[in-house]
């Protein structure tokens, strides 16, 4: 599986997000985009530091660049990111969420919550995330993630959380991910949920 590539995966990232920062137009109009995203999401879900650390800066990276492409030039580059998370932006919703409760890193925390913040706050991809989350956080699939951690109505209110208008400070939507991952784990009891409805 990809567990046994780790360093190939995080070689591979650190390229794109270089040819991101360097060479953004080859790579967004490379057909490469598609499977870095498709791939990025299975990526991220596994439990080495480097090669989750390198997929998600990328990912984080490519989600934020897109309200930005507003040039005529640079339409078809806009496109392509879109066409991209529309294929594969629910399936990274999901992996993110996955992470959270189970594989990430602890120190990448950070940078997990970092790409959720990308896409929820997007003014490109932010309605369909929010619905993506809504969705995946409903569902039997993260029920069965939960494994009796939270009860349906805690998992509700973490939800409303993140997707909170006005979102919460960023320090404190780094923070909610962080408390949601050590409840999934059951590192901490889903009472912490209290503090940010304050």
């Amino acid at each position: 599986g990809l567990a046994a590539h780790g360093d190939l995966l995080r070689a591979l990232y650190a390229c794109a997000d270089r040819y991101f920062v360097f060479a953004r137009e080859i790579l967004l109009l490379s057909p490469a985009l598609g499977a870095l995203t498709a791939l990025g999401a299975a990526v991220v879900g596994l439990r080495e530091r480097e090669p989750v650390a390198a997929a998600l800066a990328f990912l984080t990276h490519i989600i934020a660049v897109t309200e930005k492409l507003q040039a005529e030039d640079e339409a078809a580059q806009r496109q392509r990111l879109e066409a991209a998370m529309a294929a594969d932006g629910e399936k990274l919703v999901r992996a993110l969420l996955h992470a959270a409760a189970d594989s990430c890193p602890r120190q990448l925390a950070r940078p997990l919550a970092g790409a959720m913040w990308a896409l929820l706050h997007s003014p490109v991809f932010g309605g369909a995330a929010s619905a993506w989350l809504a969705g995946a956080m409903q569902g039997h699939e993260f029920r069965e993630l939960c494994g009796g951690a939270m009860s349906e109505e805690e998992a509700g209110r973490f939800c409303t959380l993140l997707l909170r208008r006005p979102p919460l400070p960023r320090a404190r939507f780094d923070a909610l991910v962080a408390d949601l991952s050590g409840v999934l784990r059951g590192e901490a009891s889903a009472d912490v949920v209290l503090a940010y409805e304050m």
